[in-house]
C-alpha cells in the first residue's frame, strides 16, 4: 500500500502536479540530475502540447503510451486520429501500436476497437 507524505495534497490534481514542477525545478536549480519519472515525462508533454509543439507533444506521449502510460496512451490516440482536422498535420503509428494504446488507455468506458486499423492509415 501507498503512503502519502502530504494526504491532502493527493487529493487536488493541480496541487500534485504543482508540488512535482516545483519539486523539479529546485533540484534542476541545484544542479542535481533529476530522474524522468512518468508523472514528469507527462508533464513534459502537456506544456509542448500548450505551447503548440505538437510533434515534442506527441513524441513523448506515445514513447509512454508505448511504455503503457494510461493518460498518455489515450491522448496520443486522440492526436493521431484527429492530427490532420486539428493539427494541420498527421501523427506516425502502425496498428500494432495504436492497438497497444487502447489496451492501456484509460477510457472511463469499454475502449471502441480502432476503425481505422485495418486501413493501415
Amino acid at each position: 500500500m501507498r503512503t502519502c507524505l502530504f494526504p491532502r495534497l493527493a487529493l487536488v490534481p493541480w496541487a500534485r502536479a504543482l508540488f512535482a514542477s516545483a519539486t523539479l525545478a529546485l533540484a534542476a536549480s541545484a544542479g542535481a540530475q533529476v530522474p524522468a519519472t512518468p508523472a514528469a515525462e507527462l508533464e513534459a508533454a502537456l506544456q509542448a502540447y500548450e505551447r503548440n509543439h505538437w510533434h515534442q507533444a506527441y513524441a513523448t506521449l506515445s514513447t509512454l503510451a508505448d511504455r503503457g502510460h494510461p493518460e498518455a496512451s489515450r491522448l496520443a490516440l486522440l492526436m493521431w486520429r484527429h492530427g490532420p482536422a486539428l493539427y494541420g498535420q498527421r501523427f506516425e503509428a502502425h496498428a500494432a501500436q495504436r492497438a497497444g494504446w487502447l489496451l492501456h488507455a484509460d477510457c472511463g468506458a469499454p475502449c471502441r476497437p480502432d476503425p481505422v486499423a485495418a486501413t493501415g492509415r
